[in-house]
């Protein structure tokens, strides 16, 4: 489910936007059993794609924050 990389300049922006759509979708999501390790792993491939560069530091919080909110629901 990772997105293809293109060369140049807005390949960070790109990879944001597609992200940001999934964890959309994944967020709006009704509960259904293993949603939560869904979003775990998600959440993970976050944190590692900013870690390498590939996301901005305000990029990876403002994903992670659609995240957690559907963390909190399903609590």
């Amino acid at each position: 489910m990772t997105p293809q990389l293109c060369v140049g300049r807005d390949t960070t922006d790109q990879e944001y936007g597609g992200l940001r759509r999934v964890a959309d979708m994944i967020a709006r999501h009704p509960d259904f059993p293993g949603k939560r390790d869904m979003v775990e792993e998600c959440a993970e491939d976050i944190v590692e794609r900013s870690r390498q560069g590939r996301l901005t530091p305000s990029q990876r919080d403002e994903l992670l924050a659609l995240l957690s909110v559907d963390c909190v629901r399903l609590v």
